[in-house]
């Protein structure tokens, strides 16, 4: 299949619509389909060959706006990641805090409890120390605690003993004390003391 279209080797130029605009050279040349096709394939060639650099940069540009957005959604999602472990470090860390809180409220009560029994042991009362709350006193004031409370006691007791043996006890008549003291009586004490026991 040839063409029967005369195209110029050299400077020909053709508008959109095959057709023929004028020359600098006025040579006339015939071409057949095998040579359109390689001229056109060179022309397409070298087209292709100008858009690449285009399409380089154009690629170059969507990749990097593409990098760009996947960046920016890997940075959002360490940053929740990052939230959310500082979230977790925080409330572990306040569990913890409480957890030593507590250990160390209950190393103070028993250590006071301790405190308060020997005290109390030291003055003779060691029974009476576990009736005794010790979590709303500081360490200090146990032993004087203790100090006040022994005296107290010891003050009430004693008064109740007192009390108790104030009682007059009776008097003893028996054969042994009789016969010592009629024997430190005089005469005149002795005649006395028959009579009063009517003895005569």
């Amino acid at each position: 299949m040839s063409l029967e279209k005369p195209v110029s080797a050299e400077t020909d130029v053709y508008s959109g619509d095959d057709e023929k605009v004028e020359t600098t050279n006025e040579e006339k040349k015939t071409y057949t389909q095998e040579e359109v096709d390689i001229l056109l394939q060179k022309e397409g060639d070298r087209r292709v060959q100008q858009a690449i650099p285009t399409v380089k940069e154009k690629t170059k540009a969507e990749v990097r706006e593409e990098f760009e957005k996947e960046l920016e959604k890997e940075r959002e999602e360490a940053n929740k990641k990052s939230l959310i472990e500082n979230k977790k470090y925080k409330e572990y860390s306040e569990k913890l805090q409480t957890e030593l809180l507590e250990m160390k409220s209950q190393a103070e009560a028993e250590k006071k409890a301790a405190v308060m029994t020997k005290e109390f042991a030291e003055k003779g009362l060691g029974e009476f120390a576990e009736f005794f709350e010790t979590s709303s006193m500081a360490l200090e004031e146990i032993p004087s605690f203790a100090e006040k409370f022994s005296e107290k006691f010891n003050g009430v007791l004693g008064e109740s003993v007192k009390g108790k043996l104030n009682v007059t006890a009776p008097k003893q008549s028996t054969a042994a004390s009789v016969v010592k003291k009629i024997e430190d009586m005089t005469s005149e004490e002795y005649a006395d003391f028959k009579k009063s026991k009517g003895i005569y």
